[in-house]
């Protein structure tokens, strides 16, 4: 079993920065709709209580679905096209909810954002020992676990403020661009991992 690495080690390694980049926009961007997606619909947008109410549970429960079929499905893909194709679709599912076209493209974009959100909790952390090796996995993990619970606390918040003090549309706007940051991310993780293979014994499934 490899000894667990000094905390300042684990901080040298980019993936973990990557990691910790990667989750703290995870954690904003799924508070942020089931939350702050519902104020949106009902005081900005006018869609009834019950309906929004609605859109939002199919929220919750795409990150459940989509959960389950990862499990499924990402042996025969990959994780890392896995992870792509998800997090394009999210973006997509932000820009379907921010454009305000029609009920009908805000639950489309609602139900897609939750479904697509799903694989990336579970496969980013199922890759890190893989990225940072074993001996930095622990830190690693911890620091991406924490930078989660940030993300939920503060980015929910500051998209609230913006929100109050320019217009409750930014709610979406705000959605989109963490979903486009995080695919531009993870594209930044996989380009490092060209650039800097890790040990064969270390490697996460593809």
């Amino acid at each position: 079993m490899a000894q667990v690495q000094p905390l300042r080690g684990s901080l040298s390694l980019a993936p973990t920065w990557f990691g910790i980049l990667l989750f703290f926009l995870h954690g904003g961007m799924q508070q942020g709709t089931g939350v702050l997606g519902n104020s949106l619909m009902i005081d900005g947008r006018g869609i009834a209580p019950e309906l929004a109410g609605l859109w939002i549970s199919i929220f919750w429960a795409g990150l459940t679905i989509g959960r389950v079929l990862t499990g499924m499905m990402v042996g025969r893909i990959g994780n890392n096209r896995y992870m792509r194709a998800s997090m394009l679709l999210t973006v997509v599912g932000t820009l379907l909810f921010q454009s305000n076209l029609g009920d009908s493209l805000t639950f489309a974009g609602v139900a897609l954002i939750g479904f697509t959100l799903a694989p990336v909790l579970p496969l980013l952390l199922a890759d890190t020992p893989g990225r940072v090796g074993a001996a930095h996995s622990p830190n690693t993990i911890g620091l991406q676990i924490g930078s989660s619970g940030i993300g939920v606390a503060v980015l929910p918040a500051l998209m609230a403020v913006l929100a109050d003090r320019v217009d409750l549309e930014t709610i979406g706007v705000s959605l989109f661009l963490i979903a486009l940051l995080s695919f531009l991310a993870h594209e930044g993780l996989l380009a490092q991992e060209r650039r800097h293979p890790v040990p064969a014994s270390f490697s996460p499934v593809r």
